[in-house]
């Protein structure tokens, strides 16, 4: 098991949640997977603090409304957003909700892990 906090990750497309899911292990953190935002928020009286990572498209609850509902709940955890839109269109709302960035997919390895390395640097995970 490893010392890395866990990394939650929200994405309906199966290719692009494996292919996280393969960056995130070889990297020592331990990703689980949501296909769904409201798979997420029915798990979370099970989840360790960790560092979530949200597509924006998804179905039932996108990716924004989940996270407002997240802060609603007093989930404070770092979280990144992802998107195969434009992260300017979103980006201010999704800051303003606490997302340390907006990805654009396709992003590189190389970014992905450095902006989750960023979201975790600061942050003392509650307990």
């Amino acid at each position: 098991m490893s010392d890395l906090p866990a990394v939650y990750v929200v994405e309906d497309d199966s290719s692009v949640a494996r292919s996280i899911f393969i960056m995130l292990e070889l990297t020592g953190f331990g990703p689980r997977l949501f296909e769904t935002a409201d798979d997420l928020l029915a798990a979370l009286g099970s989840l360790a603090p960790g560092c979530l990572v949200i597509d924006l498209n998804l179905p039932g609850t996108n990716g924004l409304a989940a996270l407002g509902e997240l802060r609603r709940r007093g989930i404070d955890w770092p979280a990144l957003m992802m998107t195969g839109e434009r992260a300017g269109e979103i980006h201010a709302e999704a800051t303003a909700l606490g997302a340390a960035t907006v990805l654009e997919k396709p992003f590189s390895t190389e970014l992905f892990l450095g902006e989750v390395k960023r979201a975790l640097a600061p942050a003392a995970l509650p307990v």
